[in-house]
C-alpha cells in the first residue's frame, strides 16, 4: 500500500520510530524497510535445521524482531536492493529521475561498482523539470534517514542531482 508507506515516511523521515534501532551514521535502509512493512510488506523468513534444531537463516530472510534481531537484507542498503531486486538502473540523472515515481525505492552504488551504497524511499513526484547548477531533471521528494529529511531534489537538504558530479561513476536504481 504507497499511501501507507508514504504516511509512514513522512511522519518518521525527520523524527524516528523509537519503536526501531537507529544506526547512527547509517540508517537509511532500516528507514527504508520500515517503510516496506508498514506499506504492507510481510516479512520474508527461511528456515534451516541444524542437527536436531531449526533456526532462522539470516543470510536468506529480510525481517527485524528488535533491537539485537534482525538481518542484513534489513539494514544494508546492497542487501536490501540485491533482495528485492532492481527494476531500473541507468548513470543519467534526468532518465533516473524521468522513471521514479510516488512509492518508488531508490538507491545509487557510488563508484559504480555493483555495491549499492544508499536507499531512500519517494513521497512525491511531480511533472515539473527542474535545472540546479546546470543539471536538469524532473523533481521529486525523498524521505530517507541519511541527513533525516523528507524533502524534494531541488531543495538546499538534498543535493542528489549533485551527486554524479562528484562521483562520475555512480549508478541510480529503483528497487522492485
Amino acid at each position: 500500500n504507497i499511501n501507507k508507506g508514504v504516511k509512514y515516511a513522512s511522519r518518521y523521515a525527520s523524527k524516528r520510530n523509537k519503536e526501531y534501532r537507529y544506526f547512527k551514521g547509517g540508517d537509511c535502509t532500516n528507514f527504508t524497510s520500515q517503510i516496506k512493512r508498514a506499506g504492507g510488506v510481510p516479512e520474508y523468513i527461511v528456515w534451516k535445521t541444524v542437527g536436531n534444531h531449526s533456526r532462522i537463516d539470516m543470510g536468506k530472510s529480510w525481517y527485524y524482531h528488535g533491537y539485537f534481531s534482525y538481518t542484513r537484507r534489513w539494514s544494508v542498503a546492497d542487501n536490501f536492493a540485491k533482495f528485492f531486486g532492481i527494476s531500473y538502473k541507468t548513470k543519467g540523472f534526468l532518465k533516473f529521475s524521468s522513471r521514479v515515481k510516488k512509492g518508488s525505492f531508490i538507491g545509487y552504488d557510488k563508484q559504480g561498482d555493483g555495491d549499492w551504497d544508499h536507499m531512500a524511499f519517494v513521497t512525491v513526484k511531480t511533472g515539473k523539470k527542474k535545472k540546479t547548477n546546470g543539471v536538469s531533471y524532473y523533481d521529486f521528494k525523498i524521505a530517507q534517514h541519511s541527513g533525516d529529511y523528507n524533502a524534494y531534489v531541488s531543495s538546499s537538504k538534498c543535493g542528489l542531482d549533485q551527486l554524479h558530479k562528484v562521483n562520475k561513476s555512480i549508478v541510480y536504481c529503483i528497487v522492485k
